[in-house]
């Protein structure tokens, strides 16, 4: 998880990401991907560059970036349409074309997402408040139990 600071400046309002992973490649990796996502016409919040023209760079021995502020809000989930799904189905085509991602490193993405999902404040908002039943199977009482376990239990593939 990065973490996330809204910037306000006399030039605008901007989004700053600090990233956690030390890896500059990972960054470098999501920036191409915001570059490919925009090439392909989906609306995607830019990666504003530095005063040396790199997206990257260090801040206090983080790497960093500043986006420009996404316009809109995010589309509740009960108002996704086919179009929605098929705009998401054109990025990835679009990514994995240039970015090819190797199914051991989607998986291990896939892993790790399910494990932050679990301790994820939105997880039991979405269950508890929204009333969604799907994340349920995954919010468990003490004692922790590590998330592949729940995950082969439930069933699910």
């Amino acid at each position: 998880m990065n973490a996330a600071y809204c910037v306000q400046a006399q030039a605008g309002t901007f989004h700053l990401r600090v990233y956690r992973d030390p890896r500059l490649d990972r960054a470098r990796r999501e920036h191409a991907t915001v570059g490919v996502a925009r090439a392909a016409g989906i609306p995607t919040p830019r990666v504003l560059p530095t005063h040396t023209g790199d997206t990257v760079t260090d801040l206090n021995g983080h790497w960093a970036a500043l986006f420009e502020v996404a316009p809109g809000a995010p589309i509740p989930r009960a108002r996704l349409t086919p179009a929605h799904a098929g705009a998401l189905g054109a990025f990835l085509r679009a990514y994995r074309a240039h970015q090819p991602l190797p199914a051991d490193e989607l998986r291990a993405g896939a892993e790790l997402y399910g494990a932050f999902q679990e301790r994820n404040v939105w997880t039991y908002r979405s269950v508890y408040l929204d009333g969604n039943p799907a994340p349920r199977a995954f919010i468990r009482p003490p004692p922790y139990r590590p998330f592949p376990a729940l995950w082969q239990e439930a069933g699910l593939r």
